[in-house]
């Protein structure tokens, strides 16, 4: 299955848009304290690299599912 094997690739190339997309946060909005936008870009991107990572998770292990009831379907 290629899927599993797309499945990094896929997972660090978010991770790195989630990052960004928190930097453009910190640079774009303003703020009259520098604490506020930081805060704000945590709050992004902490929950968002989580869910994301939970995400690809739940897929890794669907597929491992997969291939163990597909051992188990052989040996019978």
């Amino acid at each position: 299955m290629i899927t599993p094997r797309l499945l990094t690739p896929i997972y660090w190339a978010s991770t790195v848009y989630i990052l960004v997309y928190g930097v453009i946060i910190l640079s774009n909005y303003p703020s009259r304290l520098g604490f506020e936008k930081l805060v704000g870009a945590l709050v992004f991107i902490v929950p968002a690299l989580i869910v994301l990572r939970i995400t690809c998770e739940i897929i890794l292990i669907l597929f491992n599912i997969n291939d163990n009831l597909q051992k188990i379907a052989d040996k019978n």
